[in-house]
């Protein structure tokens, strides 16, 4: 029996069989772990992602979600908990940032718009998902939310820019949720993954 044998959760961000999330879903089946996938909305996308969790076991339950629109977070946990009975694990693998202000000498130059939805879509959506994770955790004893961040939110990294100030600010939202949500159980933690070569890292 597997360490996850019996746990049912949803990963958000898997984009193909190269992604961190990929990885950590299919080590998470192999422990014995009942997966269901978020994806961006459109059929591109539905089937690059299907493609990819298909390696991972058959039949996969995917569900697109537009993280940048709380309605389409709505529809993602009112769709899940309709055919899940308990969520014991979220792991969020998404992040953005326009990739033109990914180069150095361009962080000072950011203009507003660029900056604000970086820290959106790679920060903000962990709060917004966890909050909406919150009661089907709960109501089952409790559950760990995972996210993904990387080195350049500690140090600098030439060319980070923004998603450097992005993923710090997702560490520091994984801290707080960590507190508020730990008297339900509820863990919070990010990941620091080393180097891996992924759709989102071909950007810097």
């Amino acid at each position: 029996m597997g360490l996850l044998e019996g746990k049912v959760g949803l990963v958000v961000g898997i984009a193909n069989d190269r992604s961190y999330a990929w990885h950590i879903a299919n080590a998470m089946h192999e422990q014995g772990a009942k997966i269901a996938y978020a994806h961006l909305p459109g059929d591109k996308n539905a089937r690059r992602t299907g493609k990819a969790v298909e390696k991972i076991h058959d039949n996969p339950w995917l569900h697109p979600c537009d993280a940048a629109s709380d309605e389409s977070l709505d529809e993602l946990f009112d769709a899940y908990a309709k055919d899940h009975d308990r969520l014991d694990f979220l792991v969020h693998s998404i992040a953005f940032a326009d990739r033109e202000w990914l180069q150095p000498g361009m962080f000072s130059k950011t203009p507003r718009k660029a900056y604000l939805d970086a820290i959106d879509i790679s920060a903000y959506t962990l709060s917004a998902m966890a909050g909406r994770a919150q009661d089907q955790m709960a109501k089952n004893g409790g559950g760990s939310i995972m996210a993904m961040s990387y080195y350049g939110a500690e140090k600098v990294v030439p060319g980070y820019n923004i998603m450097g100030v992005a993923k710090a600010a997702l560490e520091s939202t994984a801290r707080y949720l960590a507190f508020e949500l730990g008297e339900h159980n509820i863990r919070v933690n990010t990941i620091s993954g080393g180097f891996l070569r992924t759709l989102a890292s071909s950007a810097v």
